[in-house]
């Protein structure tokens, strides 16, 4: 046998030598010793050997061959690190040495690949064993695990711990750690069937977010979120402590002794059909209650005799009830069985009464609402306004009520941004102060404008006034409501006051009275000051978050 050996000549060259023969030089690219220019041909019974440390490797397109004619007369043994090794038959495999644990072995002969279970010769199990497979992701057009001729069917990850199933290109089922999902399918085809009958099955319905059951091809009911449809038929018997919700149940149309439906229990008790477009009730055999499309009948409802609903009005809106007689104070038309003389009466035409106790309490007509009780200051009770006035001379409108409870009212107010200082006012005259908020205005009476309340057609009468105006730093101080038209006048005076501007006090005086106004009138509120000041006081300290209010003038009603 012959064995080549490599070897370094000098620190710069590489050579191959086969024993009995004159060392060649390999060629040399960098640090790297190429075969690919030199030829190393290793004849039979030769051995080529690497040292330990050494590495042998092909780049790509390069080529490692052996010197066999034919597949079948391959029997050189390739040993790969403890990775992969071959035999040339089953007897070969039987003498061969496992270099590790799990090492791979390819048998020749019958193209097996068999796995290594220790270090022992022979010691090969199965074949493939536990061998692990992989490949790329794919896709569903291209999937990983797929047939020779099928090759746009087969098996592809189609997200992380996700495995799709391809059928034609396209994703057909998928399978994740929890959940296998299938597609939507329909009636005719459920996207879940049974391989003998494949017509009949689950579908999702994907515009009402439902469950479809399909049976033969055809729907049969859907199943919502809390609800279900039936839209075929179900047998009666089979229904059991279920609610069914929009469900069409269909069964004979029964009879008043054997109604459609009833209670296990109470077989003559429940619903039946007796025509068409009718529905009735029975109780223990009897009807009582039958339904048309325009008209429910109920017999024997209360004493005064027989009453039945003659039909929906004009939409069906509200209904006619019509009964014998109209009842009265004391045997009401609708009352309540433990309570028979309190209910509702027709004492004539155009006219509804409230009885209670087989007293009247209450008569409506067409004009008029008589209340029979005496109503005292605290038994009445209201939901809104009374129209009323005081002194108990009536009023037939809120509006008139108000005026005659003394309701309106009107408010103005010099308002300003929050943290700043009321107007300053100078001495030695009479001086128009701010009025530039209209608070409220119930009787629509006033409005301001230029610091000047007019009084408008519904502001004319009399009215009690009150306001309030502060002063810092004026020392002695007087205020007016002065009315500044045609005639001119002084209508009520504040009060005097006193405030000191260096112990930082605020004083305020306060016009109280009643006055009596004309449409047109022009009013102001006035003051007259000892020193130069300003009309309240405030500063940076102050709140930021709500406005600075001063001089208030209030209107009320009399």
């Amino acid at each position: 046998m012959k064995t080549i050996i490599l070897f370094f000549l000098s620190a710069a060259s590489l050579f191959a030598q086969v024993t009995g023969t004159t060392a060649q030089p390999l060629a040399r690219d960098a640090t790297t010793y190429n075969l690919n220019r030199s030829r190393l041909d290793i004849g039979s019974g030769t051995t080529l050997k690497f040292e330990s440390g050494s590495t042998f490797t092909l780049d790509n397109g390069a080529a490692f061959s052996f010197g066999a004619t034919a597949a079948a007369d391959m029997r050189t043994a390739l040993n790969i690190g403890t990775g992969i090794t071959t035999f040339a038959d089953s007897t070969a495999r039987n003498a061969a040495t496992p270099a590790a644990a799990g090492q791979i072995g390819v048998q020749l002969d019958d193209k097996s690949i068999w796995n290594a279970n220790s270090t022992t010769a022979g010691d090969w199990s199965g074949q493939f064993g536990t061998v692990t497979l992989r490949s790329g992701s794919g896709s569903a057009a291209t999937p990983s695990l797929s047939f020779t001729t099928d090759t746009d069917s087969g098996f592809y990850r189609a997200a992380a711990n996700e495995i799709g199933v391809a059928l034609n290109g396209a994703l057909a089922h998928k399978f994740t750690g929890t959940q296998l999902l299938i597609p939507d399918g329909n009636e005719a085809t459920p996207g879940l069937s049974f391989t003998d009958d494949a017509t009949s099955g689950f579908f999702r319905i994907a515009d009402d977010d439902a469950i479809g059951f399909s049976f033969g091809g055809v729907e049969l009911f859907r199943v919502y979120s809390g609800a279900t449809n039936f839209s075929g038929v179900l047998n009666a018997d089979t229904i059991s402590a279920t609610t069914y919700d929009g469900a069409i149940l269909t069964n004979a149309a029964g009879s008043v002794t054997v109604p459609t439906f009833s209670l296990s229990t109470d077989t003559n008790t429940g619903i039946y059909f007796p025509g068409a477009d009718q529905l009735a009730l029975t109780s223990g055999g009897t009807q009582s209650g039958l339904f048309t499309s325009t008209l429910a009948t109920f017999p024997a409802i209360s004493t005064p005799g027989a009453a039945s609903i003659t039909g929906l009005v004009t939409g069906g809106s509200y209904a006619t009830i019509a009964a014998a007689g109209d009842g009265s104070a004391t045997v009401p038309f609708l009352t309540r069985a433990t309570d028979t003389n309190t209910g509702l009466y027709f004492p004539a035409a155009d006219q509804v009464a409230l009885t209670t106790g087989g007293t009247a309490r209450v008569t409506v007509t067409n004009s008029t609402t008589t209340i029979s009780n005496a109503v005292a200051a605290d038994s009445l009770s209201l939901t809104t306004a009374l129209p009323v006035a005081s002194g108990g001379t009536g009023s037939t409108t809120a509006a008139t009520a108000r005026t005659a409870l003394g309701l309106d009212r009107a408010i103005f107010w010099d308002q300003k941004a929050a943290r700043t200082t009321g107007d300053a006012i100078t001495s030695g005259a009479w001086r128009t102060l701010t009025l530039n908020t209209e608070h409220v205005d119930t009787a629509s009476g006033f409005s301001v404008s230029g610091n000047v309340i007019t009084v408008a057609a519904n502001g004319a009468g009399t009215w009690w006034i009150e306001a309030s105006i502060p002063f810092y730093g004026t020392s002695a101080t007087i205020s007016r409501l002065r009315r500044t038209n045609n005639t001119a006048a002084t209508l009520l005076v504040g009060s005097a006051t006193y405030s000191w501007a260096s112990n930082y006090v605020v004083s305020h005086s306060r016009i109280v009275g009643t006055v009596t106004l004309t449409a047109g009138d022009t009013l102001e509120v006035q003051a007259y000051t000892q020193d130069t000041g300003s009309v309240g006081y405030n500063n940076a300290s102050g709140p930021s978050d709500e406005v600075s209010i001063y001089t208030q003038l209030q209107f009320i009603r009399r």
